[in-house]
């Protein structure tokens, strides 16, 4: 069993290249969409493209923080998200 179950969605790709993709592709999804794209939802009570996105950001700031205190932190255990 996968520590991670989101690793089954790269199948044969490298991580590293995927996250060093990763915002090219959102920039180009966005620009598809364009500005009333962005705002729409695509059901009641979910959540928009523009919602996702600062998801997203606020889960890359948070993430980055844990992965600096691992690094400068000896024996640092990384706490899970709380979802």
């Amino acid at each position: 069993m996968s520590l991670n179950p989101y690793a089954s969605y790269l199948g044969e790709q490298d991580a590293r290249q995927v996250i060093a993709r990763t915002g090219g592709e959102l920039r180009s999804l966005l620009e598809t969409l364009g500005a009333a794209g962005i705002e729409r939802s695509l059901a009641p009570g979910k959540w928009s493209a523009r919602q996702i996105l600062c998801h997203l950001a606020d889960s890359e700031i948070t993430f980055a923080f844990r992965l600096r205190q691992a690094v400068a932190e000896p024996h640092h255990t990384i706490q899970p998200f709380d979802q």
